[in-house]
């Protein structure tokens, strides 16, 4: 089996959407979804929008030092790569200058606010072309570590450590009736 059927098999486990020709373009809009449980018991839902910055080639595959190179990874045979990076307020979307509603891109994006995949290929994992598709497959996810939360508690014989799980399962617990009730409101 080669290394392509083996990543495409892998996609199609943990979930990841077909990459929809017909929506990415530059400035497209996906979705991904961020549970963040806190110490104090608490749990936050946001649906954080991913944009399309650009469709390029990978550096250096074009004409470097004005050589044409060629072969398969190379000139106008080279893949074609789409970058999205995470649109968050005050974070990577800014205010550029002291003029009214003068917003726009930070001049510097944190590694793990950007990704970047080829074209044809699935998305990266967690981010969709809808909101409820991103926070459906956020639930599938937060259910199944709530399983093996589960699990893991069932095996344990201490009572501290027992304790710890149970504490986990029930903020595990909330995150799932909150991305439940998150769907629903999408829905309805």
């Amino acid at each position: 089996m080669n290394i392509d059927a083996m990543i495409e098999k892998l996609a199609i486990e943990q979930g990841c959407q077909k990459y929809p020709h017909s929506k990415i373009k530059v400035g497209a809009v996906l979705y991904k979804v961020d549970v963040a449980e806190w110490d104090d018991g608490s749990v936050s839902i946001s649906v954080d929008e991913w944009v399309v910055r650009s469709i390029k080639r990978k550096r250096g595959t074009q004409t470097p030092g004005g050589k044409r190179r060629v072969g398969d990874a190379y000139g106008d045979t080279a893949p074609l790569y789409v970058n999205v990076s995470a649109k968050i307020k005050d974070v990577t979307w800014v205010r550029q200058s002291r003029k009214v509603a003068d917003f726009g891109w930070a001049k510097s994006i944190p590694k793990h606010l950007k990704e970047q995949f080829q074209v044809g290929c699935r998305l990266p994992l967690g981010i969709f072309t809808t909101p409820l598709a991103a926070l459906k497959w956020a639930l599938k996810n937060a259910e199944k570590c709530l399983e093996r939360s589960v699990c893991s508690r069932n095996e344990e014989a201490d009572e501290t450590e027992i304790a710890e799980w149970d504490e986990l399962i029930a903020q595990e617990t909330k995150s799932v009736r909150l991305l439940k009730t998150r769907i629903k409101k999408i829905t309805n």
